[in-house]
């Protein structure tokens, strides 16, 4: 038996895409909305290297942990209000060593205040977890 292909059926077609179609407006609304979203990332990254750089200043290794050889990284997590008020400080996660547990979180509060929240983020509080390396 022999099979012939007798499709009778129209020819295949595709139907047109669909196009993305922008109007001027739309489009300057989108580059100012993703020139928006890149100023506020590198408001928030310049913001946290200052940050980073005010607690540096602030951080002082335990003298006695020193004399005990005592490394580690406590976990701090603190919450602070726009203008760098440190509203509360906890523990997250211990070194292992209380002595530096306890100089990670006073280093919070002796730093006060954090330097203010930069007008590009929104938050009136803002809570953040932070490693506090000390080694030898």
């Amino acid at each position: 038996m022999v099979e012939t292909d007798n499709d009778q059926s129209a020819p295949k077609t595709s139907a047109p895409q669909a196009a993305e179609v922008k109007t001027k407006a739309e489009s300057t609304t989108a580059r100012r909305s993703g020139k928006l979203n890149e100023q506020i990332v590198q408001a928030r990254d310049n913001w946290q290297y200052r940050l980073h750089a005010h607690l540096a200043q602030y951080k002082q290794y335990p003298s006695s942990a020193r004399r005990k050889g005592r490394e580690g990284s406590p976990r701090i997590a603190f919450t602070m209000s726009r203008d760098g008020t440190v509203l509360d400080v906890w523990l997250v996660q211990s070194s292992g060593t209380e002595l530096l547990d306890r100089a990670a979180q006073q280093l919070i509060r002796q730093a006060e205040p954090l330097p203010a929240l930069p007008d590009e983020i929104k938050e009136q509080e803002l809570t953040l977890t932070v490693p506090i390396n000390y080694s030898l």
